[in-house]
């Protein structure tokens, strides 16, 4: 391949790569984190912000 098909090609890579590896990524560092997160915050507290979204959600509707 030429300079130019391979510049292309790498071109239209990178913006698949980032929509595909970096959300995965950021998902694997939220699974990884989210056990000590919540275990030092305590169970009650953990589940308070998604009770928040709920009924902010509702609000919105």
């Amino acid at each position: 391949m030429s300079l130019l098909q391979e510049t292309i090609v790498y071109i239209l890579l990178i913006p698949l790569f980032l929509q595909i590896v970096l959300p995965l990524a950021m998902l694997l560092i939220r699974l990884c984190c989210l056990p000590f997160h919540s275990l030092s915050k305590g169970k009650v507290s953990a589940g308070a912000p998604a009770v928040h979204g709920i009924n902010s959600m509702e609000n919105l509707a």
